[in-house]
């Protein structure tokens, strides 16, 4: 009789058989109350954060490509030395 699909008996030694089960989690009664649909005013909220987080680490990203050696204040009282430092 001929083997249909590639399906073997158990009697090729090459044949990986089944592949294993994947474990399945039990859940306890309490664990099965029914999920709600979020409300539309609390999407807008979570939207709005999302979107603002957004733009604000945006905004971060941009001034610290923007700063450079060449952005540091000068502060004058630091580098003008009077010509004897001591004295």
């Amino acid at each position: 009789m001929a083997s249909l699909g590639g399906a073997t008996g158990g009697d090729d030694p090459n044949d990986p058989g089944d592949p294993p089960r994947t474990p399945r989690l039990k859940l306890k009664e309490e664990d099965l109350t029914p999920l709600t649909p979020d409300t539309e005013e609390n999407v807008a909220e979570q939207t709005d954060g999302v979107f603002r987080n957004f733009v604000f680490q945006m905004y971060q990203n941009e001034r610290s490509e923007q700063e450079g050696p060449d952005d540091t204040p000068d502060m004058p009282e630091l580098t003008a030395f009077p010509d004897e430092p001591l004295g």
